[in-house]
């Protein structure tokens, strides 16, 4: 009976991969907009925040899915799957609508335009915006069919029991 909730979860794995990207995005622009000081006291704290909305939240939801239907093939390949397509998704919106930085009359793709405003922030900002960036793939696609592959979470555990007479 737990298996009718599978098109629930999938919809919940998709939203967060396509969603923890755009938090990612949205995190690094809201980044850039401090001013060095309160980048520079909160930057740990900040980046503890984005990456734990935009990968933890994936990461809980994993746990909550291996607890419900365990770790079989079946569940791993369809969330993987959501997952990749949450990913390619965002990325074809991105494509469509690129994130824009107006400054003054003009408007530039995000990076170029930090990169025009404070070319020394984006320095700064970049590494953990992509350490967040490839860290979902991972974590919303790869991480499914590794956890059944590396056999720690078996199909006993989402609570088949067994029983011999």
């Amino acid at each position: 009976m737990r298996y009718v909730l599978i098109p629930l979860t999938m919809f919940f794995w998709f939203l967060t991969a396509y969603y923890g990207v755009y938090l990612a995005v949205i995190g690094m622009s809201f980044m850039f907009s401090l001013s060095w000081i309160w980048l520079l006291l909160g930057y740990p704290i900040i980046i503890g925040a984005v990456f734990g909305i935009a990968v933890g939240i994936p990461s809980l939801l994993r746990l909550f899915i291996l607890k419900l239907y365990g770790a079989n093939w079946f569940v791993c390949i369809t969330h993987s799957f959501s997952g990749a397509l949450g990913i390619i998704l965002i990325g074809h919106f991105f494509i469509a609508n690129p994130p824009q930085l107006v400054i003054g009359s003009e408007s530039y793709f995000i990076l170029i335009g930090m990169w025009k405003t404070a070319p020394l922030k984006t320095i700064f900002l970049t590494p953990a915006f992509f350490g967040i960036i490839l860290a979902l793939p991972w974590s919303t696609v790869i991480a499914p069919v590794y956890l059944k592959l590396s056999g720690e979470f078996s199909d006993s555990k989402a609570g088949d029991s067994k029983r011999s007479i």
